[in-house]
């Protein structure tokens, strides 16, 4: 049966995996299957992937993808940002993302239909930073246990930029598509602010695969890439 192909950027903003993985991740056992015996089949993505809606504004550069290798999905995100107040983050200032950490992961269904996922390396991209100080580094939050990443929401800055960070995880159904049953997980550490609400979901029945990138200073907008799943 074929797999689905993922284009790997190579690179700067492609780091190793070793550092990414935290303990909480490798120890637990209701999202980490190490025995093979109970995979029923391996999820990977159909095709490469539609650019969807976006997070942040049209600012910055464009830069590398942040992609995953054949036969992995993006499992968690993590981000840096300012911990003063810019006021390119919007009327008054507030704090703007810097960076974003990618956890990319193997995504298999167990026999009892659970899902399990298997952390790899991390796709990176830092900004410039431009003298804006120190940053806060939050740490890369995972989707829950059965759920696959379908899409970031956040809070946008005055023009470009965001912060307030959310990821949107779907269920996973028995024969290795996008599920219906969404939950929300805030990354903490990314600012609290809700004047300038967005959201850059997937379309219903697709997970993200990739992320496109533009930046200078800092992450000025963050784009999901989406296909659908199979079971191979």
């Amino acid at each position: 049966m074929l797999r689905g192909a993922f284009v790997v950027f190579a690179g700067c903003s492609f780091t190793s995996s070793a550092s990414s993985v935290d303990a909480q991740s490798a120890n637990d056992a209701t999202h980490i299957d190490g025995d093979i015996a109970h995979h029923a089949c391996d999820v990977s993505a159909i095709g490469a992937g539609t650019a969807t809606t976006s997070l942040g504004g049209s600012g910055g550069s464009p830069r590398p993808d942040l992609a995953c290798a054949s036969g992995e999905l993006p499992i968690g995100i993590g981000f840096d940002s300012t911990q003063a107040l810019r006021p390119e983050g919007g009327a008054g200032g507030e704090r703007v993302v810097t960076a974003i950490h990618v956890r990319c992961g193997r995504v298999s269904l167990r026999v009892d239909e659970s899902v399990a996922i298997t952390p790899a390396e991390s796709a990176d991209w830092v900004s410039n930073q431009c003298g804006w100080g120190t940053m806060v580094s939050a740490p890369v939050v995972d989707c829950p246990a059965n759920t696959v990443l379908v899409g970031i929401s956040g809070n946008g800055g005055a023009f470009s930029l965001f912060n307030t960070v959310s990821l949107t995880c779907a269920s996973v159904t028995a024969n290795g598509s996008v599920g219906t049953a969404i939950q929300s997980v805030a990354v903490t550490d990314t600012g609290a602010y809700t004047n300038k609400p967005q959201t850059a979901n997937c379309p219903v029945g697709t997970a993200a695969v990739s992320f496109a990138i533009l930046g200078d200073c800092g992450v000025d907008e963050v784009t999901p890439s989406c296909s659908s799943l199979r079971c191979d």
